[in-house]
Parts: C-alpha cells; sequence; structure tokens
C-alpha cells in the first residue's frame, strides 16, 4: 500500500503544473477522443461506478484495488506525447481518482487535492462524481456463433449490429465455415449482441 501512496504522490506532483492549468469539462463525447484518451475515461467511469458501489457496501479492499487498477492505465500518461484535448481528459480522470481516493486515504486525497490546484477542501460540500453513463457502455461483444446447436466460434464484434451484418460477419469466420462446407444452410437465428444459431443440412 505504501508503494502505491508514493507512487500516486510522485506522479501528481509530477504533473501538477498540468493539473493546475487545465480546466477540464464535466463530459467528453468519446466519438472525439483518442485510443488513449478513450481508454482512461472509460476506466475513470467505470471505476467510479464500481469504487460508489464497493463502498455502499463496505467492500474497501476492492475499492482499492479498482483504484489501483486505473491508476496503473493513467501513469502511462506523459504530457510530451499527448494532444490538448488528450492532456484535457487525463485532468478530468486524475481530479476524479483524487476524490475517490478520498473515503479511502483522506489525508493524501486532500493533499493531492491541493496539489492539483483546489483550494477549496475535498471534504467541504459533496464532491462525489457520478459516472457518465456513455462510458460504462462497452463497445464490443463476443457473439457465440452456433452450428447444428453446437458451438463453433465465439466472435468478437461492436455493440449493437444489426442482424445482417452480424449474420454476415458470422458466415464468414473461418472458423464456422469448415461446419457449412458442402451443407445447406436451412435456418438461422440471431439473438441480438448475444448469438448467431444456423442450423444445416447435407
Amino acid at each position: 500500500m505504501w508503494r502505491f501512496v508514493n507512487r500516486v504522490y510522485n506522479f501528481v506532483l509530477d504533473n501538477r503544473e498540468l493539473l493546475r492549468s487545465v480546466k477540464p469539462r464535466d463530459k467528453y463525447d468519446l466519438n472525439l477522443l483518442g485510443d488513449y484518451a478513450k481508454a482512461i475515461y472509460r476506466k475513470t467511469h467505470k471505476t467510479i461506478k464500481k469504487v460508489t458501489d464497493d463502498i455502499d457496501t463496505f467492500n474497501f479492499n476492492t475499492a482499492i484495488a479498482a483504484l489501483m487498477e486505473l491508476f496503473n492505465l493513467l501513469s502511462e500518461f506523459d504530457k510530451n506525447l499527448h494532444d490538448d484535448l488528450t492532456r484535457e481528459v487525463f485532468v478530468h480522470c486524475m481530479k476524479r481518482f483524487i476524490i475517490m481516493l478520498g473515503p479511502l486515504a483522506p489525508h493524501l486525497a486532500e493533499e493531492l487535492w491541493e496539489i492539483s490546484g483546489e483550494n477549496e477542501s475535498l471534504f467541504v460540500g459533496s464532491k462525489w462524481v457520478e459516472p457518465d453513463e456513455s462510458a460504462l457502455k462497452e463497445e464490443e461483444v463476443t457473439v457465440v456463433a452456433q452450428v447444428n446447436g453446437k458451438v463453433r466460434a465465439r466472435i468478437k464484434v461492436p455493440i449493437d449490429l444489426d442482424d445482417e451484418t452480424l449474420k454476415n460477419i458470422v458466415l464468414n469466420d473461418a472458423g464456422v465455415q469448415k461446419y457449412l462446407s458442402g451443407k445447406k444452410i436451412s435456418k438461422i437465428v440471431v439473438v441480438k449482441n448475444k448469438l448467431v444459431s444456423i442450423a444445416c443440412e447435407d
């Protein structure tokens, strides 16, 4: 735990000028973000939901573990390598990370809050944050492909594909095609985001 505390403290110190100078927005459009910004934004808001639920149910160890996992991703940030929008999203995520630390490590969180340029105490008023629901949605799902009732493939696809597109992806999958070779497809059943079941006969 002390190693984690030291890493967090030194990381915030190293990035204090950025944390003090950038005023992030409350929400971001995921479609406008690059890969790293999108990853930390999604991870931060998923962590907000998890830590909120864990604190409500007194599961403090799992809340701390979730924050450690988030910090591992945030600590990959290099202010010299990223564009202005990514830097802004990083500040958005770091401020929320510090807020989430508050109930679990109040003295550390308060000091980090001050270092990051905030004048009012972290514990004055209600500063807890709500997750952005759009960031909680998965971008991909794993669809099960069945041939005559047997699972022949598990395929990752973008979420909420229309039935026709999903069918075509499954029918063109190499793992599925070998079980369809020389056979006549009699029926295809699609369960959105979950299953494509193919019935075929010789």
